[in-house]
């Protein structure tokens, strides 16, 4: 009777252990979630995030003067910007080109750019090209800036007036059409940076006077429209681990982490084994042959209240089943581990224990 006693404490002790640790696995997940979450809020909070923003600006100008062939009209030889001219009477068009650019910090860069006359004849209502050509009206130059956060360029030009209106008077009386004529001279400028953290605008700036042609009277025009304007970047981002409360807690949780994360790495293998054991094989094998007479069951009988005859094999337990029309049950004692296959009848309890371990010796003994 002792001996009775004394199994099923000990069953009973098993099964609280098996679910003890599916409850623990449970627990072990939802802690560690809730570390890693505070772990990532407290990190950020003691992280210092800063930019370093760069700004810089550019700004153009173009100015002119209209110098006049011998007339009896103008006493000056030249006629300031912004008036109507006379084609008749335009000598040559002296213009000025001032380009500068500023940046918040001393940076090394290059500045490449050229003055280009672009010859364009379109058709009397401006909306198709009869012919284009550009004239280089200055060498392409680079200029290097080392250290410094300032540039400037400083471009004079003269512009042959009658040589491109001549041009444009020619195609319109060769083809007889009707025809607008101008003349763009624009300063393109190109900057390039050499630190890959300073991102200047790759599109290159430009600033253009636009010269009518074949007309009796001009009126000039200047397009600042792409230069004049500012921009800025993000140079840099950096990070400073600068509050200590923050650091101590972010430190903590991790450490909680890693040590939770342990504790579930330990019980995966043992909660879910990869591969199954010789019980698992075992039982198995006797749920799929014996499957319609099985019954589960969640209740294990206390043993002390009945007569216990413990049966060695499960095929004589189906012998006992047969001859009594009673259900086979069975009860899980410890998964992958150890199970019970009993009958009741009145005050008999037919029971097969089936344990992985006795499974395993008895496996071990047949290969000896």
């Amino acid at each position: 009777m002792k001996n009775s006693k004394f199994k099923q404490m000990k069953e009973k002790i098993t099964e609280i252990m098996s679910n003890n640790l599916n409850i623990k696995f449970i627990l072990y997940i939802l802690i560690l979630i809730v570390s890693l979450v505070l772990t990532s809020i407290f990190l950020v909070k003691a992280l210092n995030f800063e930019e370093k923003v760069l700004n810089y600006k550019e700004n153009g100008f173009l100015d002119y003067r209209v110098y006049l062939k011998d007339n009896d009209f103008y006493p000056n030889d030249y006629l300031d910007k912004d008036m109507i001219y006379v084609s008749s009477l335009i000598d040559y068009i002296d213009v000025d080109f001032n380009y500068n650019f500023k940046i918040d910090e001393n940076i090394d860069a290059n500045f490449t750019y050229d003055i280009v006359g672009k010859l364009m004849i379109l058709d009397e209502k401006g909306s198709k090209v009869y012919f284009t050509k550009e004239y280089d009206l200055s060498e392409n130059t680079t200029n290097e800036i080392l250290n410094q956060n300032e540039f400037n360029i400083a471009k004079n030009i003269e512009i042959d007036y009658d040589y491109y209106n001549d041009i444009a008077n020619k195609f319109k009386m060769d083809f007889g059409v009707e025809t607008i004529s101008y003349l763009r001279v624009y300063l393109t400028v190109k900057k390039t940076s050499k630190s890959e953290l300073i991102k200047l605008d790759n599109v290159d700036s430009q600033i253009y006077l636009d010269i009518p042609l074949s007309q009796k009277s001009i009126n000039m025009t200047i397009d600042y429209s792409n230069l004049n304007q500012s921009r800025s970047f993000i140079k840099e981002q950096t990070t400073a681990l600068d509050n200590i409360l923050y650091i101590v807690l972010t430190a903590s949780f991790i450490l909680l982490s890693i040590v939770i994360l342990s504790k579930i790495l330990y019980l995966i293998p043992v909660l879910f084994p990869s591969k199954k054991n010789a019980y698992d094989k075992y039982v198995n094998k006797i749920l799929k042959e014996y499957d319609r007479l099985i019954a589960e069951t969640n209740h294990c009988p206390n043993f002390s209240e009945y007569k216990l005859i413990n049966i060695p094999e499960f095929k004589e337990l189906v012998d006992v089943r047969d001859n009594l029309k009673k259900p086979i049950m069975h009860y899980i004692l410890k998964k992958h581990e150890e199970s019970y296959f009993y009958i009741l009848d009145d005050v008999n309890l037919y029971l097969v224990k089936i344990t992985n371990k006795q499974l395993e010796r008895e496996k071990n003994g047949k290969n000896i």
